[in-house]
Parts: structure tokens; sequence; C-alpha cells
């Protein structure tokens, strides 16, 4: 027959039937201001965790208040952004709307362009060789 020794040597968390954890040999076992359970059946001494008496509050497990003030700065950021995108994209339509390419000029005002580059490249090249002339004295 199975006595309650066997019962409490074959439980893996060594509980006695006052429901108290055995002393370890060689450690002192000491009772602080903890609050008793009530007695156990061998069938409850048998489960994992003991009955809970009372629930804790939020204060007393010491869990923190979560602040949301940095998420909603953020999300009013992105959303300022977003506006700002899409002012600087309607702005970008405009000005490609007036941007004009090769094949909108006229042949006259394509010409004028060739030479104004032409002017202005002869004008770099001499200002090239002034300077280099000035480095060289």
């Amino acid at each position: 027959m199975i006595t309650e020794e066997d019962i409490n040597g074959a439980s893996t968390t060594n509980v006695r039937m006052d429901g108290e954890k055995r002393n370890q040999k060689g450690k002192k076992h000491q009772k602080g201001n903890e609050e008793e359970l009530p007695d156990q059946t061998p069938s409850e001494m048998l489960t994992s965790h003991p009955p809970s008496t009372t629930e804790a509050s939020d204060d007393e497990l010491g869990e923190d208040i979560i602040d949301v003030t940095a998420g909603e700065e953020w999300v009013l950021r992105v959303e300022v952004v977003r506006k700002i995108v899409e002012i600087l994209g309607q702005h970008i339509n405009v000005a490609d709307d007036k941007f004009k390419t090769l094949e909108d000029f006229t042949l006259e005002e394509t010409k004028k362009i060739r030479k104004e580059l032409e002017g202005r490249q002869r004008d770099e090249f001499e200002m090239k060789e002034g300077i280099t002339s000035l480095e060289l004295k």
C-alpha cells in the first residue's frame, strides 16, 4: 500500500502534508511574513502550483504605464512629411509641364542655343588657357 511519504517522495516538488517544502540538508529554513496556505489534500499536493488566494494589482506587480506620447509625435511627423511629399510632387508635375524638350523648339531656336553653347565653350577654353599661362609665370 502507498503511504503519504511515498506520494511525497514521488512528487517533483517534495511538498509535505502541511504545505511546506522540505528543508534541504545543511541549509537553514527561515520563515518570513508569508501568508499561510490552507491545508491541501493529497490530490492537491500533486499539482505543480499551489492555489492562489489573492490577486495582485498592477501597482503591486510593478508594471509601468506605457507612455504613447512618443508614438503619437512620430505619427504626426510622418503625416507632415507625407503632406510635404505630396506638395512637392504637385510642384514637380507643374515644372514638368513647363519643361521643353528639343522637339518643342523651332529650328531657329535650336540654332540660337547651339551658337550660345559654342560661345560658352570657347570662353571656357580661353579662360583655362589664361589660368595656365599665369601659373607658368
